[in-house]
This record gives structure tokens, sequence and C-alpha cells, in this order.
């Protein structure tokens, strides 16, 4: 039987993931949770190894259910697996269904033995994303509704310990623009400050106030900060 490919960043981890991967176990002889890097999460809240040995805290509680990761395509890490694959999806709205169709079909052409398979979400996890889940704990939420119960202790340490994860998603969320007085024309400027942030000392008081620490660190650099060339 095939193997089922459940690709994704999963930075982290979430109980919507965990339910995909559930559903296909049952499904398939074999389940590879595939870590892969995104082009769009420029700044993870785990590394790679990190969210391997997270994945694999999680799911092993299944037996049949493994964890890997790859840096090339989907496509050709299917490949791989001499006894063919399958690659596993979950969708959650129909966002979900147009982006995840144009990449099946990208990948079939790429590799044509290649089938993909879509698992419509749970209705209680139709709202879940790993984005979501990173915002409330830099707010220091409860995350047992979100997250599997190894990783959340986790998770809020990882928060705690880099409030400019936590200034990033509020800025995107447009809820620091009156704070910081400061507005950006692209996105891209926007993410390229968050490591200059990081160099200039924005996150080192990471205390269990680490958002309003780092929002009045932030507030000081911005202050020396030299004119932006947007």
């Amino acid at each position: 039987m095939k193997t089922a490919i459940y690709p994704g960043s999963f930075d982290p981890i979430t109980l919507g993931h965990l339910n995909i991967i559930r559903r296909a176990s049952g499904i398939f002889e074999r389940v590879v949770v595939c870590i892969m890097p995104n082009a769009g999460k420029l700044h993870p809240m785990f590394t790679r190894e990190e969210r391997v040995a997270l994945a694999r805290r999680v799911v092993s509680r299944f037996p049949n259910v493994e964890v890997d990761t790859f840096d090339g395509l989907l496509a050709e890490y299917a490949k791989t697996f001499p006894e063919g694959a399958v690659i596993v999806k979950g969708l959650r709205a129909n966002t979900d269904f147009e982006n995840e169709f144009q990449m099946a079909l990208i990948n079939k052409k790429i590799n044509p033995e290649l089938d993909t398979m879509f698992l419509t979400a749970s209705q209680k996890y139709t709202f879940l994303s790993s984005s979501v889940v990173k915002e409330l704990a830099g707010y220091g939420a409860d995350l047992t509704p979100f997250l599997p119960c190894e990783i959340i202790d986790d998770v809020h340490e990882r928060a705690a310990c880099d409030p400019i994860q936590t200034i990033f998603h509020r800025l995107r969320r447009n809820t620091l623009w009156e704070e910081t007085k400061w507005t950006t024309k692209s996105w891209n400027s926007l993410t390229s400050f968050i490591p200059w942030c990081r160099r200039h000392g924005a996150c080192r008081s990471a205390t269990k106030n680490a958002s309003s620490s780092a929002t009045r660190s932030l507030r000081s650099s911005m202050r020396s900060r030299p004119p932006c060339r947007w």
C-alpha cells in the first residue's frame, strides 16, 4: 500500500494537524509527517530540528506514523518511496482548497504518479492555525484547546523568551500601530525589521510580562533607528 505524506511547516504542530494525522493513520498503513521549509514564513518560532523533535513527541502515540524533514520539492520527495506515495492535505475553508488544488496540479505535473488526497478539517478546528496559536501564546493564553498537551510548555516557554514574535504578530494584525506610532508601506520591510530588533537588544528582557517589555524596548530602539527607505 502507498505511503501517506502529510507535509507542512508545523510551527508548532496543533490539534488540527493531529486530527488529520490520526485520520490518515487509520486509512494508510504508513504515514510520514514531513516538516518542510515555507518561504512565506520567514521567522518561525522553532527551528526545523526543534519542530521535528516536537512532532515526534506528539505522534509517538501512533505506531504507524513517523516524522521526517526535506529541503527540496515535495513532488521529488515523494519519488523516494519505492512503494509509491500519496500527499495528504487538510482543508479548513474554500481558500485552502484553491491553494491546495493549485499545488496538487503542480505536484502532479512534476511527478505524474503522485496523487493528493484532501481531508476536510473537523468543525472544531476549522479556525485553528499555527499563527493563531503563536499569537495566543504571546499573550500567555491557555493553549489546551489548541495544542497537544505534550508541547504546550515548550510553546509558552519559547513565546516568553522571544517577545519579538509577539510584536511581530500584533503588528501583522494592526494592533500596535497606535502604540508605536510607526507605519510601513511594505510587508517585506516589516519582516526585515524583526532581525534588526533582535540585533539591537529589543528582546533582552524575557520575563513573564515579555510582551510589554518588548514593546518598551521596541519604542526605544525605533527612536534611534536611521530613517528607512521604503
